[in-house]
C-alpha cells in the first residue's frame, strides 16, 4: 500500500490532492498538445486521414520503444512454449502484430491515454472516446512482409460506428523500410465498408485491388498517421538492415460489442477493448487511475 493509502490523519486528503496534481502535471509534461490544427481536422473530414509530423514527445518515444522490446520478448517466449513460429498474423523474425497488451508494458498507458491522444480523438470522433484496440506492428530487418490494402473496419465483419486509428512512427519511416500508405477517399471513391477477402497464407484481409498507389507516410520517428477505420491503407516490405516499428491505437466513439451479446440494457461483451478515455471531452482514464490510488 502507498503512504497515501496508509494515512488516516487529517493530512491524508491534502497528500492525495498533491499526488493527483503531480500526476496530472506528469501526464501533460510527456505530451505535446495543441499539435492538431484546423487543417488536420478539415483533411480528416474530406479525405479520412491526416499526418502530424514529430507530434510525440521524446519521452513517450522512449517509452514506446522499450515497451516494444518487452512485448516482442514475451511473444517469443509464447511461441517457444507452443513450439511454433507463427501466432495469428505474427511471424517470428519477419513481422509482429502484438495486440491488446498496452497494460503489460511498462508505462505505455502514459502515451495511450495522453493529452495528445485526447486531442486526436476530439478532432476526429468527438468528445466521447473509448480505447478499442492497440497493437505494435513490427517489420524485421530485410525480412518484413507486406500488409495488403484494407479498411480496419473490414476486420470486424459486422455493422459498427466508424472509429479512428492512430498509427505512430516509433522509428523514422521511409519507402525502404515499409512505411504505411493511405488511400484518400477522393482517390478510391469509397467512404463505406466493403467486403474483404482473407489471404489463407498470410492471414491478411484485402478489400482494394485497384491501381492507386496511395500516399506514403515518409516521416520522422514520433509522427502520427491518423485515419478513419473506413480508409484503405497498406504497408510495404522492409528492405533495410534495421527493424521498423509502429504502434497503433484505435479509439471508438462508443463501445463496440460482439454481435448477439447486447442485452436489454444496451451493454454486451466488448469485441476487443472498451476502456473509457474521454467523456464530455475530459480524460476519465486519469480520473479512474486516481481513484484506484485512493
Amino acid at each position: 500500500m502507498t503512504e497515501i493509502q496508509n494515512r488516516n490523519d487529517g493530512s491524508a486528503g491534502e497528500a492525495y490532492d498533491n499526488f493527483i496534481d503531480q500526476r496530472s502535471v506528469f501526464f501533460r509534461s510527456l505530451s505535446m498538445p495543441n499539435v492538431i490544427t484546423p487543417a488536420h481536422r478539415d483533411l480528416y473530414r474530406r479525405e479520412g486521414y491526416f499526418i502530424a509530423e514529430a507530434a510525440i514527445s521524446p519521452e513517450h518515444i522512449h517509452i514506446m520503444r522499450d515497451a516494444c522490446d518487452h512485448l516482442i520478448e514475451a511473444m517469443h517466449r509464447q511461441m517457444d512454449a507452443l513450439g511454433v513460429d507463427h501466432i495469428h498474423i505474427s511471424h517470428r523474425g519477419k513481422r509482429y502484430h502484438i495486440a491488446k497488451q498496452y497494460h503489460l508494458a511498462p508505462r505505455l498507458e502514459e502515451y495511450v491515454f495522453s493529452d495528445l491522444m485526447a486531442e486526436v480523438c476530439r478532432a476526429t470522433i468527438g468528445d466521447t472516446a473509448f480505447l478499442f484496440y492497440d497493437q505494435y506492428v513490427v517489420k524485421a530487418a530485410e525480412k518484413g512482409t507486406t500488409f495488403s490494402w484494407h479498411q480496419d473496419s473490414g476486420y470486424l465483419g459486422f455493422p459498427h460506428r466508424e472509429y479512428v486509428t492512430v498509427w505512430a512512427a516509433v522509428d523514422d519511416m521511409t519507402l525502404e523500410n515499409g512505411t504505411a500508405y493511405v488511400l484518400p477517399y477522393s482517390k478510391v471513391g469509397i467512404r463505406t465498408l466493403v467486403e474483404h477477402i482473407r489471404d489463407p497464407e498470410s492471414g491478411d484481409k484485402c478489400g482494394y485491388f485497384g491501381d492507386e498507389p496511395g500516399v506514403p507516410a515518409i516521416v520522422p520517428a514520433g509522427s502520427l498517421v491518423v485515419f478513419s477505420s473506413l480508409v484503405f491503407h497498406r504497408s510495404g516490405f522492409n528492405t533495410t538492415d534495421r527493424m521498423r516499428r509502429a504502434y497503433v491505437t484505435q479509439y471508438s466513439p462508443e463501445p463496440i460489442y460482439k454481435p448477439g451479446t447486447v442485452g436489454p440494457d444496451g451493454v454486451g461483451e466488448p469485441m476487443h477493448l472498451a476502456v473509457p478515455f474521454l467523456q464530455a471531452g475530459k480524460n476519465v482514464f486519469e480520473a479512474a487511475v486516481a481513484e484506484e490510488v485512493n
